[in-house]
């Protein structure tokens, strides 16, 4: 599909839409975007010139077969720069996008359009611009599916995921800078009963990874139990935990702390319960946990994504139910599902959560930002149109910015130079540096 046809089919809104927020955040645009079928946001990434890098699909349907991964690059004031449309013939998707080293971007998912047969891990490598520079898959012809990555120390990437979806274990794979793979691991059981995935991986202090998902191999209820996999730089596994007891629990994204702890994110049902809770883990190195707590009680809530803030707290993102009289007994019974993002302290104690309401349903699936900005995209489905579109969100929390100005007000004083515009410079500053955090997401 061209640029031109591209941006003819997409439909772009900027501003307020019939949502609201509720919470300590202001909110500074919301954009909506659609194309037919359903749309899929699961990665957002602020660039180094502070733009928006949003990956995701579109055109999904029950009937169309043909949906294409995206690549859209959107400026600080919520103007699209440009976009880029992924895939063949067959149904393609971005799961995570990365901000390399040396320019460019880095796309992880899935293909059937470029697999020789069946569906295969995709990485595609694009300049600047969005302009592809080259396309690689991994395990063809073994249905092998790809939804988290990160670039290595060594420049190279690392990408998790499902190795195999008719007999699945969970996946790491391993390439140099030019998508070259060094090496692949699998881990579980295998087999027609079991189902074990990676669903996010984070480069270790040590050089190692860790991997967060779900296993059924390693569960004692024969229901699905959170997991952590910690491997060394080969691969090579050092340890696993399973979290959770006779119930469903799952782990969705896992975050390093700058102690070299891991915190991961996710939704865990009770057992005799139908709806799930917002669930999150924090270890240490070893897997150990150090505590285990569980949010939105009784809504029917999930966590998708988690970063660390610059107050040395935590921003996660997900979804909560919003439950008619604070109680009901099926998901089915749920009013609607709002997009959230929950604030936590090191200890796991809630400092704020904001909603975005107005839609039938809407999630955040990927959070990043810095110095009280935070972007979250996800995706809305509204209450007229049974359609899934594309949603992204720029907020700005008060209070950290006002104590950022502050502080930079304060350290202007100290300089021999006190010009006026030395501090239109720096508020200007604010408002556009930020780094890349990721999601799954």
């Amino acid at each position: 599909m061209s640029s031109l046809l591209f941006l003819l089919l997409l439909s772009f809104v900027t501003g307020t839409v019939c949502a609201s927020t509720n919470g300590p955040l202001e909110e500074q645009w919301n954009m909506t975007f659609d194309e037919e079928d359903d749309n899929y946001v699961s990665n957002v990434m602020i660039t180094g010139s502070g733009n928006y890098l949003v990956a995701g699909t579109m055109g999904i349907s029950a009937i169309n077969t043909d949906n294409d991964a995206f690549l859209y690059n959107i400026g600080p004031n919520g103007t699209l720069i440009w976009s880029s449309v992924f895939g063949g013939e067959q149904a393609d998707q971005f799961t995570e996008i990365i901000d390399v080293k040396d320019g460019g971007y880095v796309a992880v998912g899935n293909t059937f359009s470029y697999s020789p047969s069946g569906v295969s891990a995709w990485m595609v490598k694009v300049d600047q611009n969005g302009d592809e520079l080259w396309n690689k898959t991994f395990f063809d012809g073994s249905y092998s599916f790809a939804y988290s990555a990160q670039q290595t120390s060594d420049e190279g990437f690392v990408l998790v995921g499902i190795y195999n979806a008719w007999s699945p274990l969970a996946m790491i794979l391993k390439t140099d800078s030019e998508g070259v793979e060094e090496w692949s691991k699998t881990f579980g059981l295998g087999g027609l009963y079991n189902y074990d995935n990676f669903q996010s991986v984070k480069e270790t202090p040590d050089g190692g990874f860790i991997m967060a998902g779900n296993t059924l191999s390693y569960s004692s209820s024969r229901l699905t139990d959170g997991w952590l996999v910690k491997v060394d730089s080969n691969g090579d596994e050092l340890w696993n935990r399973t979290f959770g007891d006779v119930d469903i629990d799952v782990l969705s994204s896992v975050f390093v702390t700058s102690g070299g702890e891991y915190i991961a994110v996710g939704k865990s049902k009770l057992y005799g319960e139908s709806l799930f809770n917002g669930i999150i883990v924090k270890t240490d190195s070893n897997g150990t946990i150090l505590w285990e707590k569980r949010y939105f009680e009784g809504s029917d809530s999930s966590f998708n994504s988690i970063m660390s803030d610059t107050d040395d707290n935590y921003i996660v993102g997900g979804a909560v139910g919003q439950v008619p009289d604070g109680s009901v007994t099926a998901s089915f019974g749920v009013d609607r599902y709002d997009a959230v993002l929950l604030k936590i302290d090191g200890d796991g104690e809630e400092i704020w959560n904001q909603t975005y309401d107005g839609y039938y349903s809407s999630s955040f699936n990927s959070i990043a930002g810095s110095n009280g900005l935070y972007v979250a995209a996800g995706d809305e489905r509204s209450y007229e149109v049974n359609e899934k579109d594309g949603l992204i969100v720029l907020y700005t929390d008060p209070e950290l910015q006002e104590e950022e100005v502050t502080e930079d007000e304060t350290s202007s004083q100290t300089t021999e130079e006190k010009s006026p515009l030395s501090l239109t410079v720096t508020l200007a500053s604010i408002g556009l540096s930020f780094f890349a955090l990721r999601k799954r997401l």
